[in-house]
């Protein structure tokens, strides 16, 4: 009897373990969107160095799109285009670090090459790197450097809601990208995400799971 109140209690606290690391788990609160290329005008790719912060706020309901450019090989984003549908009626605000300034309004208005997509790209809010010519330098060039365009939530409920848009491509998003290593430039579109993942919040998570495990292993090995 005692051997089986024992067994009881390990089981117990194995379990115990087990929940309290769970409950540990938060859910993301951003999400990180790569690219593709569009068009081959360059003989470079520099997809690999691009990159989309989209992170929501409840509180403040707005959604946040934060833009990187990983150099890498020499480039520019000098135009960002939204193509959605439920963010367009909202306004914008464009914030950014590391001498970058965007602008509502581009030329050309719409994403290059977007007519090749199925359906046509056709962009319903367009930011630009304020000019410096002969190219747009003030645009996100160099590592340390990005610009982040904020809209009100809309539509969307939450960042679930905003990762299945582009996931379905309901939302997508294309940047042109200027003087890559030097002269050319192509179009690039939004891979689509993968849903938000929990993640652990601390080390605590992982060290509770072990705990539970060992119980486990431990009570499997008694019955056994």
């Amino acid at each position: 009897m005692k051997k089986e109140t024992t067994m009881k209690k390990l089981i117990l606290i194995a379990g115990c373990s087990v929940a309290l690391a769970m409950s540990q788990v938060a859910v993301a609160d951003y999400i990180e969107v790569g690219f593709q290329r569009l068009t081959t005008t360059s003989g470079y790719d520099v997809s690999s160095q691009l990159r989309m912060e989209v992170a929501v706020d409840e509180d403040a309901q707005t959604v946040g799109f934060k833009f990187f450019n990983d150099v890498g090989i020499s480039s520019v984003i000098s135009e960002i285009y939204f193509d959605d549908g439920m963010l367009k009626e909202k306004p914008a605000i464009a914030t950014s670090g590391g001498d970058v300034e965007y602008v509502q309004g581009a030329t050309p208005e719409n994403l290059p090459g977007g007519e090749n997509l199925d359906p046509d790209f056709k962009a319903d809010i367009i930011f630009s790197a304020e000019p410096d010519n002969p190219e747009p330098h003030h645009g996100v060039r160099e590592r340390g450097q990005w610009v982040q365009l904020t809209y009100g939530l809309g539509e969307f409920k939450d960042l679930d809601a905003v990762v299945s848009a582009l996931a379905n491509g309901d939302l997508r998003v294309g940047l042109h990208v200027t003087a890559i290593n030097g002269n050319d430039s192509d179009s690039y579109i939004n891979s689509r995400p993968l849903p938000p993942m929990s993640i652990p919040d601390s080390g605590l998570t992982a060290m509770l799971l072990g705990v539970g495990m060992v119980v486990l292993g431990f009570v499997a090995k008694r019955k056994a």
